[in-house]
């Protein structure tokens, strides 16, 4: 089992629309796979769960429940299945809500000598089996939550929009990373940079995408090409497969490069 953490600290950058279309396309691959909704606007959450997204505090509940409450079924009890069109893997949601908002101050109460890796111990202590991939979804804002994120992770994805901001996000959290190794002795490798609103016309997203390739060489995805339809799928609450199912767009094809493309990092059996 792989726990991969969609991260960037900057906003903006694709992290919910590539935590929507690679779980949902992985699960059609046959995978097992559960999103953990590490985000307090739940916008991963009211994708899948639409009709209902704030009745859950999946995610709250994981991190906060007291120690003495906690047990290795907690996860599997909490978990929200998502519907697939395809009949061939599962995809499961630990779904976030408002209520991720108080769970800083719970944890800073409860958990102050291990504050920041409350998740990953709790992964360790969970009944895991039978799940091949936990991706996570962060909020892009530094917190208590996005380091439990950021440190639960064996891999790092890492979605940029192609502009000096979006590069600038992982730059900064590339250096904290580095810092929390110093200290920890620990830190997640980086998996991928998952290039978002590529744009063949326009110099900034060619120079954008091939700084990337400067500096990360092969880490950096197949880009995903500006398209209005990935946008409008999740406005609609649909992954791109769903929404666009007859593939009038380059969406489909695109984010099934960048599966083909990361596909190996969550079949493997140690950290590349």
């Amino acid at each position: 089992m792989r726990v991969v953490t969609l991260i960037n600290k900057k906003g903006g950058v694709g992290k919910t629309t590539f935590a929507v279309n690679l779980s949902v396309g992985f699960a059609n691959r046959g995978y097992h796979v559960v999103v953990l909704d590490l985000d307090a606007q739940a916008d991963c959450s009211t994708v899948f769960l639409p009709d209902s997204p704030h009745l859950y505090a999946g995610s709250c509940d994981f991190l906060t429940l007291p120690d003495q409450e906690f047990s290795p079924s907690t996860l599997q009890t909490l978990l929200e299945p998502v519907p697939l069109r395809a009949d061939r893997g599962s995809l499961k949601i630990l779904p976030a809500s408002e209520h991720l908002s108080t769970a800083p101050e719970v944890l800073q109460r409860t958990q102050r000598f291990n504050v920041n890796g409350v998740l990953r111990k709790r992964l360790a202590l969970s009944d895991t089996s039978g799940i091949d991939l936990i991706l996570v979804d962060v909020a892009p804002a530094w917190s208590i939550i996005t380091a439990n994120g950021f440190l639960a992770a064996d891999l790092l994805w890492m979605p940029s929009d192609l502009s000096m901001f979006g590069e600038s996000g992982i730059a900064t959290l590339l250096d904290f990373r580095q810092q929390v190794e110093a200290q920890l002795d620990y830190s997640p490798s980086i998996g991928a940079i998952l290039p978002n609103n590529y744009s063949t016309r326009t110099r900034r997203s060619r120079d954008g995408l091939a700084n990337l390739r400067d500096t990360f060489g092969e880490r950096v995805s197949p880009p995903i090409r500006n398209s209005t339809a990935i946008g409008e799928a999740t406005d609609h609450k649909q992954d791109i497969w769903t929404f666009d199912s007859k593939r009038r767009t380059n969406g489909p094809g695109d984010f099934e490069l960048v599966l083909d493309f990361l596909e190996p990092q969550i079949a493997q059996e140690e950290t590349p």
